[in-house]
C-alpha cells in the first residue's frame, strides 16, 4: 500500500506502475484546457513517497483536493488501465505486455523519426509545441531537421509523435472535420501507425478517468503506443530520454525543477501523468554483466564482463535509498575493482557501463541501467 511504501526507508519504489483500475485521487478545482473548473485525476501522489501532510487533514486518510504539489516527487508513477475501454479486458493488458516485451527484445522497434503537427486555431500555441518537437528531436536524433516530420500520427509511424487539436474526452480533431479520430479508431488495426510514444494536446484529455478517454485509448493498438502524456502542461522536458533516463523519471525531474524555482503557475504535474509504462526508455544500452561480488571485512572485490565501453561504481552506505557516490570510474577492458573501504550492512553498489555514440550534435554518453549488488552478496 501507499502507507507502507511511505513507512520503508530501505524498500521503497524508484517507480511506481499502477495497473488497472487503482485508487484515483483528484485534485482541486483546475481549468488548464479553458473548459471550466474542475479537479483532475492526479496519481503523482503515488511518487510524493515522503507522505507531505499538506495532503492530509488531521485524522484523515481522504487526501485535499490540493491545485499545487506541496512538496517534490521521489518517485516516478504511470498507469496501466483500460477500464471502460471498448475492446479492453484482459486480452487489452495482454496485448500491451506483449508489445512492451518486444520493444525490450528489440523485436518491435518505431522508426527512428518523430512526428509534429500542431492543429490549433492559436498560432502561439501551435509555435510552443512545435518548438517542443524540434527541441526533443534535436536531442534524440541530432540537429536534423529532416528528422521532424509534418504529418499527423494517422499517416506516418515515428518513436515520437507531438500532436495537437482539437479535442474532446474520445475524439481529436487534426485541423479539418475529415481529419476526426477516435478513440475506437485504436482498435481497427489498419488505422494505427507505429507509434512508440504519443504527446498529446488536446481539451479533455487530462480528464483520463472517464469512459472511452483518448489518452488512454492510444495504447491499445497491438503495433502502435508504448506510453501516452497529456502536454498541456508548459515547460515539461523530456531531453533526458536522449541519454537513456525513462519517461516517467524524465518527467518527474521536470516536475521537480519547475516546483525548485518557483514556476508552479498551473498546478505542474498534477493533471500530468505517464499514461503506460513509467520505465519506458528511448535508448537502453546494455547493462554489466556476469557481475562477480566477493565482500570482505575490510572491502570487497567486484568483477564484471569487460566490454568495450567504462564501467562506473557506486556506493551507498545508506541502502538502496541512500546517497550513491562514485567510487571509481573504469577504462574500457577492466573487468574489477577493489574497493579498499571497510563493508557496512547498509553498503551497497551500483555498477553502469558508459556507452558512447556519435550524433549530429557530437558524441552522445548514455549510462547503461544500474545493477545493483548489497553488502550480503544479493543482487
Amino acid at each position: 500500500s501507499l502507507t507502507q511504501w511511505r513507512a520503508s526507508e530501505s524498500n521503497r519504489p524508484v517507480s511506481v506502475f499502477l495497473v488497472g483500475r487503482a485508487p484515483i485521487f483528484e485534485s482541486g478545482s483546475l481549468n488548464p484546457d479553458g473548459h471550466g473548473q474542475r479537479p483532475f485525476p492526479v496519481d503523482g501522489i503515488y511518487g510524493d513517497l515522503a507522505g507531505h501532510e499538506a495532503w492530509l487533514e488531521p485524522e484523515s486518510t481522504e487526501p485535499l483536493r490540493l491545485t499545487r504539489w506541496p512538496g517534490a516527487l521521489e518517485a516516478s508513477v504511470g498507469r496501466l488501465d483500460f477500464t471502460d475501454m471498448k475492446a479492453g479486458g484482459v486480452a487489452a493488458y495482454k496485448r500491451y505486455f506483449e508489445k512492451r516485451g518486444a520493444y525490450d527484445r528489440g523485436d518491435w522497434k518505431p522508426t527512428a523519426r518523430s512526428l509534429a503537427f500542431p492543429t490549433f486555431g492559436y498560432p502561439s500555441l501551435n509555435r510552443m509545441r512545435s518548438q517542443e518537437a524540434i527541441a526533443l528531436s534535436s536531442a534524440l536524433f541530432g540537429d536534423d531537421l529532416a528528422m521532424v516530420h509534418y504529418k499527423p500520427f494517422t499517416e506516418l509511424g515515428a518513436l515520437v509523435a507531438h500532436t495537437a487539436g482539437y479535442g474532446a474526452h474520445n475524439r481529436i480533431t487534426l485541423g479539418t472535420r475529415d481529419r476526426l479520430f477516435l478513440s475506437r479508431d485504436f482498435v481497427q488495426p489498419h488505422r494505427a501507425q507505429p507509434i512508440g510514444v504519443h504527446l498529446l494536446d488536446g481539451s479533455y484529455f487530462g480528464d483520463w478517468s472517464v469512459a472511452g478517454n483518448f489518452l488512454r485509448a492510444t495504447l491499445l493498438p497491438c503495433n502502435s503506443g508504448l506510453a501516452t502524456i497529456w502536454c498541456r502542461t508548459r515547460g515539461i522536458d523530456l531531453r533526458p530520454m536522449a541519454t537513456g533516463e525513462s519517461i516517467g523519471e524524465s518527467l518527474r525531474t521536470s516536475i521537480n525543477h519547475r516546483l525548485e524555482f518557483g514556476q508552479n503557475y498551473d498546478g505542474p504535474g498534477l493533471f500530468t501523468t505517464v499514461i503506460g509504462d513509467p520505465t519506458i526508455r528511448f535508448f537502453t544500452p546494455e547493462a554489466p554483466r556476469d557481475i562477480r561480488f566477493d565482500p570482505q571485512p575490510m572491502g570487497a572485490e567486484i568483477g564484471w564482463r569487460a566490454g568495450g565501453v567504462s564501467t562506473l561504481i557506486e556506493r551507498s552506505d545508506g541502502g538502496l535509498r541512500g546517497d550513491f557516490r562514485q567510487v571509481a570510474r573504469l577504462p574500457e577492458g577492466v573487468d574489477s575493482w577493489t574497493d579498499p573501504s571497510p563493508l557496512t550492512e547498509k553498503t551497497h553498489y551500483r555498477i553502469r557501463q558508459l556507452h558512447e555514440s556519435k550524433t549530429g550534435r557530437g558524441i552522445v554518453y548514455r549510462w547503461s541501467h544500474g545493477v545493483l549488488i548489497g553488502a550480503n552478496a544479493s543482487t
